[in-house]
Formats: C-alpha cells, structure tokens, sequence
C-alpha cells in the first residue's frame, strides 16, 4: 500500500468545500486504486503532466501530485477543471511546492547549500 500525504490541507480543503457528492465518491473509489497500484497507476485514474508531477483524476477534479520513495504519493494542488486541460498555473505552483516541500526536508536534516 501507498501512503498518500498532502502539502498544508490542500486536498482535504478542496474535498469538503470545492467537491460534490458524485465527485467525492469517485473521488473515494479511485483513490483505492491510487493506494494499490501507486505509480502502476494509469489512465484514466492517472496521468503523468510534466517532470514528474502528476494528476489524480475523478470527474472534474484534479488532484496534481509526485512520487517519493517509501511508496509515498504527495498531493500538492488540487482543482475543479474548467478546460480540456489542466492549467500551466497548477502545474507551475505544483512544482514549486514539490520543491518547498523537498528543501523544507533537506533544512530539517541539516542539509544546506554550499557557499
């Protein structure tokens, strides 16, 4: 089983304010999947956007996400989609959150640039 992680509440904000009932339960029963399979999963629930960051699909909503080692999937913005494709916005604020959440680990580990 994968773990499944978030950046600051941002899925669980967007599932109980943003996601209708027929959403949340696709949203439920693709996430088991997403727990199983991890990054075995594919289309339709999955789909790889750009540098490794990923969507979770279910209806409308777009949960964008990356792999860590340790069977680890971390959520870090999700959306209702209005257009066939998700925003370059999303991705751009995923990846910069991807790398927040990466140099938060490595200053908490005592791991700092070197001069």
């Amino acid at each position: 089983m994968w773990t499944l992680l978030e950046y600051h509440d941002e899925f669980t904000k967007f599932y109980d304010q943003e996601c209708s009932p027929e959403i949340r339960i696709s949203i439920d029963s693709r996430l088991d999947v997403l727990r199983t399979k991890g990054n075995l999963t594919g289309e339709p629930i999955c789909k790889h956007l750009d540098d490794g960051i990923f969507e979770f699909r279910a209806k409308t909503a777009r949960v964008l996400f990356y792999f860590e080692p340790a069977k680890r999937i971390i959520f870090v913005v999700a959306i209702i989609k209005k257009t066939d494709k998700v925003p370059r916005a999303a991705i751009d604020q995923a990846k910069q959150r991807r790398a927040s959440l990466l140099a938060e680990r490595e200053r908490a580990n005592g791991l700092h640039p070197t001069h």
